[in-house]
């Protein structure tokens, strides 16, 4: 995925260089893998994981920027087209208000279905890391920031370990728990998202991402703060 750094800059005005910006963006999980050009016409090259529909595009990114370097976002004026008829099914949301971080709820409400690990040695995990391994020789320039820590932790490193050229300037946190995953009930999940009835109105990818950028534009951002360990 290409993106610009320049339109970034449109959205929320970081006053670093593009190598500065792309070390950071990297740094919080936003990978740039490649950057190429220069001044107007640089372009990185972006690694965005699919549970991160809402940073695959300029302004998605620009959000994050904005929370790196404490900069005011500017806010994006979504127009929708109207649905077409009725929706095929109505969601209810019992507390349009709440707390948007929900997994302890969706646990309460059965709605958690278990978590799961790739444990080092078994056949899984063995077959893991040669497909791995594979995409690397495949891909020299488009190594998998994601797919390599997974791979790292799977192999016993810890803490700022570098598998990949693309993270050498930035800091990471290579631990075993990039191997685990949480799996959950999905009509229970939708329920419990405040803007599940706005998407419902969208037939496009394009509709969804406004819909939830929109939503975003209308939230606080939570400081960050360090995971205690």
């Amino acid at each position: 995925m290409k993106l610009s750094p320049a339109w970034l800059r449109e959205f929320a005005g970081a006053r670093v260089d593009d190598r500065r910006l792309a070390q950071d963006l990297t740094s919080v999980g936003i990978a740039v893998e490649s950057s190429h050009g220069e001044g107007k016409n640089a372009v990185f090259e972006m690694e965005i994981g699919t549970n991160r529909p809402d940073a695959m595009n300029h302004y998605g990114v620009a959000r994050e920027a904005a929370v790196i370097y404490n900069l005011a976002l500017r806010a994006l004026d979504a127009k929708l087209p109207a649905a077409p008829g009725k929706p095929d099914f109505i969601v209810e949301i019992a507390d349009k208000d709440g707390c948007a971080r929900y997994t302890a709820r969706l646990i309460r409400e059965n709605g958690f279905l278990g978590s799961f690990s790739i444990s080092a040695g078994r056949p899984e995990s063995d077959a893991f890391l040669d497909l791995v391994d594979f995409a690397n020789r495949r891909q020299p320039l488009h190594q998998s920031i994601v797919c390599n820590s997974i791979a790292s932790a799977l192999r016993g490193e810890f803490g700022n370990y570098h598998a990949t050229n693309w993270t050498r300037d930035s800091d990471l946190f290579i631990n075993p728990l990039m191997a685990q995953y949480w799996t959950f009930d999905a009509p229970r999940l939708v329920a419990g998202m405040a803007y599940a009835e706005e998407l419902t109105e969208t037939e496009r990818l394009e509709d969804a991402r406004l819909v939830i950028e929109r939503r975003r534009t209308m939230l606080d951002i939570r400081p960050r703060r360090p995971i205690p360990l």
